[in-house]
């Protein structure tokens, strides 16, 4: 047995890494890496390429976001990319937006991950996207990785539309339970033994809130 880094299991999960033979290749690893070091249960997944990600974002016409803090780049790490405010992102900048990492690690980019899944959730669920759903589920199969058939991602999309958009959340495991080192390039930690098994329970149980 070694220790990695988590998101290491999606990589060596990879078709022709030659590292695991179970099904859903990396997503199928992370999924059993997850099982097997937290006891999280994951049902289903869905994978988009970046490309997919940003073709989706400008199909759906584009999607409303609120950012709460500046975002900035390694690379000009003294001008903002993104101010604070309300912003109306097409796919590039909605990429864009979400692979930005300055700060010096990776936790405020989850963070926009999720405002990111906000503005998609709220657009593909408006009024005006739903009988777009079949189509676009069409135009994007070939581009999508899923172990869910054509079938069950158009109930599934129907019954989430019926979703009130207010009791969906989207988080991450609290920085209090990791230790985050202040710079570049280090492996996050675990502060306490159990810690991240205790929220991923309470998250499966429905008792995590924001």
């Amino acid at each position: 047995m070694a220790h990695g880094k988590l998101n290491q299991a999606y990589f060596f999960g990879t078709e022709g890494m030659g590292y695991y033979s179970g099904e859903g290749n990396g997503a199928g690893l992370m999924a059993e890496t997850m099982k097997v070091n937290w006891g999280l249960e994951i049902d289903h997944h869905i994978v988009l390429n970046m490309r997919t990600f940003r073709d989706v974002v400008d199909a759906l016409g584009g999607i409303e976001v609120y950012n709460p803090a500046p975002v900035y780049s390694f690379q000009q790490p003294n001008t903002p990319k993104f101010n604070v405010g309300g912003y109306f992102f097409g796919g590039q900048e909605a990429l864009m937006y979400a692979r930005y990492r300055a700060p010096h690690n990776s936790v405020d980019r989850l963070d926009r991950h999720a405002i990111i899944m906000k503005g998609l959730f709220k657009q593909i669920f408006s009024l005006s996207t739903i009988p777009k759903i079949p189509e676009l589920i069409g135009l994007y199969k070939g581009n999508v990785l899923t172990d869910m058939h054509l079938a069950e991602l158009s109930q599934f999309l129907c019954l989430a539309a019926q979703t009130d958009f207010e009791d969906v959340q989207f988080g991450r495991i609290p920085k209090d339970s990791l230790y985050i080192p202040d710079w570049v390039g280090f492996v996050w930690l675990e502060k306490e033994p159990g810690s991240i098994e205790a929220f991923l329970h309470d998250f499966q149980e429905g008792n995590w809130s924001e």
